[in-house]
């Protein structure tokens, strides 16, 4: 089975729906404690900033890819 590889905006949206579901469930998490409470508040805390960090990237590529070719198109004149 071939894994298909992801377009940045693909992986940006994934990334944010990954993110979304998180915060979903630690909101879920605060309501209605589970026995390892203060364990899976701090996985799900790490994962949330780690989230958070590859979309900034993720994002920063996208932009970069518009300005290059914004650039190129500017430039290239035929």
């Amino acid at each position: 089975m071939k894994i298909k590889p992801m377009t940045p905006t693909e992986r940006l949206k994934y990334l944010i729906s990954r993110y979304n579901e998180l915060k979903l469930i630690r909101e879920k998490e605060k309501i209605n404690p589970s026995p390892d409470h203060k364990g899976k508040i701090k996985v799900i805390k790490i994962e949330l900033n780690r989230l958070g960090y590859e979309i900034a990237l993720a994002t920063g590529k996208i932009a970069r890819e518009e300005y290059l070719e914004k650039k190129k198109k500017l430039f290239d004149v035929e």
